[in-house]
């Protein structure tokens, strides 16, 4: 088990833990209206001590059962993957995006379900885990209409002459503005529909994740771009290391979740790089990875082309060297030679 205040490991049988001296039973559950503000208190602890306990906690805590549907969703990638290969009906193709979209995003919801009762220090099983989430259906259900609603307001508009070509021109800048400034808090409304009762109202959830988030995004940017190092590693391990880094991202979200409510405090030496950095830092870093991994791929064309060129020059003086021999022989048969 883990202390659900500093997110310690607990020794067995332990009453308090060990590191802030908190009892271990889990703090009463108090009633909050959703659409009230939620403040949160600071401390004076810088924000990369703060992150790095966070994750701290994050690696301790056990992940096989994260893991384990982590596999799940790679599967269902693989299966989709295997039939869109031997798959031309457009209909058909629809229909098998549509359900691999729906599935993994369920799956997903069920590593935050997860990682949720884990970071609280709760013992759970994958059937646990997966029952639970299916208990939360509606809430996933209205999250993927709510997704699915933004969709076809976009594409219907895209489909009226007069604004296509407006939309476009708009979507261009606006887009990338609106997914980062919306994506943090489409994250933290997973954990909360996962967290809230199957009667708390839609909107009332995503008022909440608005709250939560407002003012923290550079916290949370700050956390998601400290694991581009994971993520470039993965790269060399095709893929296969995404298997424990979306278990840890997941807890260290939730943690810092956790936090953002006051249900925790995780302990941290000061030490580390500030949010602002890390979020600049990652981004300059990505963008020479990205560029590194382009002229090397440029040059392996170009160098692909020029061999086939010589190749190509090699094969054409060959056939005119032996068009050549061959008149010659006509030549010589014709003329008694």
């Amino acid at each position: 088990m883990f202390c659900v205040y500093c997110g310690k490991k607990l020794e067995k049988d332990a009453k308090f833990c060990q590191n802030c001296g908190k009892p271990v039973d889990s703090p009463k559950k108090t009633t909050r209206k959703t659409t009230k503000k939620i403040k949160i208190e600071n401390d004076n602890r810088s924000d990369s001590a703060i992150r790095k306990a966070i994750k701290a906690a994050a690696k301790a805590m056990p992940k096989t059962q994260l893991i384990l549907l982590a596999l799940i969703s790679v599967a269902i990638s693989v299966v989709y993957l295997m039939a869109m290969e031997t798959n031309n009906n457009l209909g058909l193709t629809f229909i098998a995006f549509t359900s691999f979209a729906i599935l993994t995003l369920i799956i997903n919801f069920g590593i935050t379900f997860g990682a949720l009762q884990i970071s609280r220090g709760k013992n759970v099983g994958t059937g646990e885990i997966l029952s639970g989430t299916c208990s939360k259906f509606k809430n996933i259900a209205l999250y993927i209409l709510f997704v699915f609603a933004i969709f076809v307001a976009y594409i219907l508009l895209l489909l009226i002459p007069i604004l296509n070509i407006l939309v476009l021109m708009v979507s261009f800048v606006a887009i990338p503005i609106l997914a980062i400034y919306f994506y943090p808090v489409f994250d933290i409304l997973k954990i909360i529909l996962m967290d809230e009762k199957d009667d708390e109202p839609f909107m009332d959830c995503l008022k909440k994740a608005f709250n939560l988030v407002k003012g923290k995004r550079l916290e949370y940017y700050g956390m998601y771009f400290s694991f581009i190092g994971w993520k470039i590693l993965n790269i060399f391990t095709f893929n296969i290391l995404s298997l424990w880094i979306m278990p840890y991202q997941k807890l260290a979200v939730t943690n810092m979740y956790r936090r953002w409510l006051n249900e925790a405090n995780f302990e941290g030496e000061e030490s580390g790089l500030t949010n602002i950095i890390v979020v600049f830092l990652t981004i300059a870093g990505y963008f020479f990875f990205v560029v590194f991994i382009s002229v090397i791929v440029l040059a392996i064309i170009v160098f692909g082309e020029y061999t086939n060129s010589l190749d190509k020059d090699k094969i054409t003086h060959y056939e005119f060297d032996f068009n050549n021999y061959y008149n010659e022989i006509i030549d010589d048969i014709e003329n008694g030679r």
